[in-house]
């Protein structure tokens, strides 16, 4: 997987994203890292760090799409990572005040699936965990706004 640079042409195809992690490795001060990627076949990237031998950094990794798969000109990807970092009531899911990384994976597969027929992909490394706090969730007047339903219609 490659990540299109702005000197990307052909037979350039871009950074590695190989070689992109073995910088962060050598070269990144801090103990965790959070990517977001929403592009074409950017699950690549949660492929590539699950692919790391022993890490000394956790790795939070959120990607728009399989890595197999296109993106949409939507986005609805990163809406719900903004979403998510505002403390948006409706992105906490069981209502504790709090986002948290499984509330982030949970609301975005689901949004990616049903409005944009497609696949997010998503990796934890080291101690990211699903229960890490993204934010405190901010005071709403409609208790139902993000809410989902399915509706059958003859």
């Amino acid at each position: 997987t490659y990540l299109a640079s702005y000197d990307s042409r052909e037979g350039q195809p871009g950074v590695r994203v190989g070689s992109f992690l073995v910088t962060l490795e050598s070269n990144f001060r801090g103990k965790q890292v959070f990517i977001a990627a929403d592009h074409c076949c950017s699950g690549g990237i949660a492929e590539s760090v699950k692919a790391l031998p022993k890490s000394r950094l956790s790795y939070a990794v959120f990607c728009s799409a399989h890595v197999n798969s296109g993106s949409t000109g939507a986005w609805t990807f990163t809406e719900n990572l903004v979403h998510a970092f505002g403390g948006e009531r409706f992105m906490d899911d069981n209502s504790d005040g709090k986002v948290t990384i499984a509330e982030l994976i949970n609301n975005t597969a689901s949004d990616m699936a049903f409005a944009d027929h497609q696949m997010a992909q998503f990796a934890l490394t080291g101690s990211s965990s699903r229960e890490m706090i993204l934010a405190k969730t901010k005071e709403s007047p409609e208790d139902h706004v993000g809410d989902r339903l399915e509706i059958e219609s003859d």
